[in-house]
């Protein structure tokens, strides 16, 4: 007894070391942060607002080319990001700045916002954004592009959807080289991040935000998947490489266990995304992104409000809709415009909904109109939202809004006229054409000779739609390689929209779908940024398929579903 005593007595005490030394560590760690620039976390301190007691959390995320023990004036902000935890709608949102938006810098004037960065480091930043946005900004991480190679390369890499080949030779070009084919893959620190900053396609910086909040989608569902006990030193390691390369407020052990603890009571199965639009006019030979006040309100309106998307999960999808006769509808004026509730309430009562006008909302701020409805309501709260389009569909949490009811609130963007397709009345999906005779059968059919796994062709099209590259490839995976193709698509506008093929079942794009769908022989997984549907995926056997929209999300979800559905097998 007395040995066995000794015994637990030493693995307490070993115990208690042991965590006591994780504890040192972590607060090391946490404090290198600050260390790595104490004047430039001084500074932009006077610029963070204090988090109200149960309230939201905004951290601005800045990546920039700046080394780290370096001066930050002429260094350059390649990346501005909001990151916002929120337990009200217990949610994760951000929004993206562009880089070449024009904006009054506090003290310089008019400018391109990433010029703050250069004129007065984090601090300036951090006060632009604030007076852009209009919310607090709480905290705030900067970010280098050697520690982001890094820490890339340390995880193993970054698995995501490349959708078209990105190529550019510096010598003819006179931009950053890069060459990445298309398709699913592991793309290492060098690649993801000449992958993240790209800017010369169709739509420019707005089609590289759209990358970036992709990249920090993907990386935080790869994390979330490989997050165990036997991984906690791999990623200790990766905090190690973090602290050397970032410079933070956030640099005690008390505030990271406050934000993580935050981020767990959260839905973090999506991260809602949000971005400010804009017009790219040339002034004074000089290329900007030039946003109304429009334009930006309702990019925070979307950021701080987020759209919920479809409903997740084989329970919810689940949920049974009530027809449209048994949903009542609530129709209030968020623009000011005199009449603008009755006038939406007459126009929805010709189409056969049931709708009462319910006054004033809470404000006349809303640049968007917004339609919320509870999850029983949400089929027809769809419907509600293209007629009204541009409208953000907002599915309720708790009881905010009652079983059988949805709430309008009509903004400054409705345009006085419902949106009724042209293909409605035929019942036909608008932008799909079904045909038995799939485009460019003979590409995909020389596509299946070069690779061992099955192929599935649409025979679902719209006009203006065609193919741009046929790839066969092998996809890197932790057990090896595995085989895969992808046919890349075209639009008129310019965007490129994908089939993808993997002899993979469980990649991490396919974790947490919003919604299964069970539709003829095959169940489909649903993947949605607010209302607009990004993927569809399947499986048959042991490869898995899916179709991606493009950047921009053209292709519209009926279109989208359509292309998915009518896959049939290559031979």
């Amino acid at each position: 007894m007395r040995v066995l005593k000794w015994i637990g007595l030493v693995a307490v005490c070993l115990v208690v070391a042991a965590v006591g030394a994780l504890g040192l560590w972590l607060q090391h760690t946490a404090a290198q942060v600050a260390h790595n620039d104490p004047a430039e976390v001084k500074a932009a301190k006077q610029q963070l607002s204090p988090v109200l007691p149960s309230g939201p959390v905004n951290i601005l995320i800045i990546g920039s080319d700046r080394r780290v023990h370096q001066a930050d004036v002429g260094a350059r902000s390649d990346t501005l990001v909001v990151v916002r935890l929120d337990p009200q709608t217990n949610s994760i949102s951000m929004l993206s700045v562009p880089r070449d938006l024009r904006v009054d810098i506090p003290g310089f004037g008019l400018n391109k916002i990433n010029a703050a960065y250069s004129l007065g480091g984090a601090k300036l930043t951090v006060e632009t954004v604030k007076q852009l946005l209009g919310v607090p900004i709480n905290d705030f991480i900067d970010v280098n592009f050697e520690g982001f190679i890094k820490v890339v390369d340390k995880l193993g890499g970054a698995y995501l959807m490349v959708d078209h080949r990105y190529y550019n030779n510096t010598a003819v070009t006179n931009y950053a080289s890069i060459d990445i084919q298309p398709g699913y893959q592991v793309l290492n620190g060098h690649q993801a991040l000449s992958f993240v900053r790209f800017r010369h396609d169709q739509n420019g910086d707005f089609t590289r935000i759209v990358r970036q909040q992709m990249f920090l989608r993907e990386m935080k569902r790869e994390l979330a998947g490989s997050a165990t006990i036997t991984s906690f030193p791999h990623l200790f390691s990766v905090a190690t490489i973090m602290s050397h390369y970032a410079v933070s407020d956030i640099a005690s052990l008390s505030k990271i266990y406050g934000l993580v603890t935050l981020g767990l009571k959260l839905d973090t199965n999506h991260i809602y995304q949000a971005h400010i639009t804009g017009t790219t006019p040339t002034i004074g030979g000089v290329s900007y992104v030039v946003a109304t006040p429009q334009d930006i309100a309702a990019g925070v309106q979307e950021f701080l409000s987020p759209v919920s998307p479809q409903l997740r999960g084989q329970s919810k999808a689940s949920v049974s809709q009530l027809p449209r006769s048994q949903v009542k509808i609530t129709v209030l004026n968020g623009s000011g415009r005199a009449g603008a509730a009755a006038a939406v309430a007459a126009q929805l009562q010709t189409r056969g909904y049931v709708v009462a006008v319910g006054g004033n909302a809470a404000n006349f701020g809303y640049a968007t109109t917004t339609v919320s409805a509870s999850s029983a309501g949400v089929s027809v709260a769809r419907g509600l939202a293209g007629l009204l389009a541009p409208a953000q569909l907002k599915v309720a949490a708790g009881q905010s809004v009652a079983t059988g009811h949805v709430i309008v609130t009509v903004g400054s963007s409705y345009s006085g006229q419902l949106v009724v397709p042209a293909a409605s009345a035929s019942g036909q999906s608008p932008q799909a054409v079904v045909s038995n005779a799939p485009h460019d059968a003979a590409q995909w059919q020389a596509l299946r000779h070069q690779t061992p796994i099955a192929l599935a062709m649409p025979t679902a099209w719209s006009p203006g739609l065609g193919y741009d590259q046929f790839r066969a490839y092998r996809c890197k995976t932790g057990h090896g390689t595995v085989p895969a193709a992808v046919v890349v698509g075209t639009t008129p506008q310019g965007g490129y929209w994908d089939v993808q093929a993997l002899r993979w079942t469980n990649p991490p794009i396919l974790a947490s779908p919003d919604t299964i769908k069970a539709i003829g022989a095959h169940s489909y997984s649903l993947y949605y940024d607010g209302a607009k549907l990004r993927m569809v995926a399947w499986r048959v056997g042991g490869t898995a398929y899916w179709v991606s929209n493009t950047l921009d999300e053209e292709l519209s979800n009926p279109l989208m579903l359509a292309l998915a559905t009518s896959c049939v097998a290559v031979h």
